[in-house]
């Protein structure tokens, strides 16, 4: 996959796992079930998010950002991928280092050692605040600055975001993490579950393309010969020890841009329901 589709993908799935929003649908189930008895299960609202975190309207819209900016950590191991370019000179430094340490694309960023690895760096960045900073309340510095840094990322590839934040992530990035630190929920969980959130689904994204992705490193599991000369099991594990399932074809294949329209469909509906129930309950405070 792509930078941008990675950034959907990850907003998407914050969007279905902390949002318990739902569409409303009944203006065309409801003639159809009158109409047709057999179709009277249809439901009247078409379920969004699972609600499985209880982060309201706020982190709603600001995990999708920063869950949107972590499904691009993993290529921070490639100089040449959208995330290396995209916050100079922080994110080309960063792409040197993780190319070198991860040992190439696809390998250390893209395996269960680089999600650890992310995990521990979010988990311990939420325990990084000032408590009791006057009517402010509780300062979370550390997830601040992790949201400054993929909020950033997120703005400089998402094509369904402002043109002028794409050109300015600097300014949007700090912006957000402004925000974060100021409502950030407290403790460490909301933080890594973000970002653990996007980079599982990133890899997960690559390994449903031809290319796959070293799950083991920094072991690489080469399959047997019965496999390499199988017409189907030689797709899924390759002859380098990548694994893949791939149903997306390449990584810019026209498989994988269809399969981000519904994915950005989504992220941007839920986002859009967040903004405006975050913006009633800033109204009916202020008002």
């Amino acid at each position: 996959m792509m930078g941008a589709q990675h950034a959907a993908c990850g907003a998407a799935a914050w969007v279905v796992v902390a949002s318990d929003y739902g569409i409303p649908i009944s203006v065309i189930t409801q003639p159809l079930a009158e109409t047709f008895d057999w179709l009277s299960w249809l439901p009247e609202t078409l379920p969004l998010g699972l609600g499985m975190l209880d982060v309201g309207p706020a982190g709603v819209l600001l995990g999708a950002v920063i869950c949107a900016g972590a499904a691009l950590l993993p290529d921070i191991d490639h100089h040449n991928a959208s995330i290396a370019h995209s916050l100079p000179p922080v994110s080309m430094a960063m792409a040197r280092f993780f190319q070198t340490a991860s040992g190439g694309h696809r390998n250390g960023t893209h395996s269960i050692v680089g999600v650890l690895f992310f995990a521990v760096v979010a988990w311990l960045a939420g325990f990084i605040a000032i408590e009791d900073v006057g009517i402010l309340g509780d300062l979370n510095i550390g997830a601040g600055l992790i949201a400054v840094i993929l909020s950033a990322f997120a703005f400089k590839v998402l094509r369904f975001m402002p043109k002028r934040a794409r050109k300015v992530p600097w300014v949007a990035g700090i912006s957000f993490g402004v925000l974060t630190t100021l409502l950030f929920p407290e403790g460490p969980i909301w933080l890594m579950t973000c970002v653990v959130l996007g980079v599982v689904v990133h890899i997960a994204g690559d390994m449903l393309t031809k290319e796959g992705c070293n799950l083991l490193w920094p072991f690489r599991l080469l399959p047997p010969r019965f496999v390499k000369n199988g017409p189907i099991l030689s797709e899924v594990w390759s002859t380098n020890g990548y694994l893949s399932l791939p149903l997306l074809g390449s990584a810019d294949s026209i498989r994988s841009w269809a399969f981000t329209i519904p994915v950005s469909l989504v992220a941007m509906t839920g986002m859009s329901i967040a903004t405006v129930v975050w913006a009633q309950q800033l109204w009916a405070v202020v008002f």
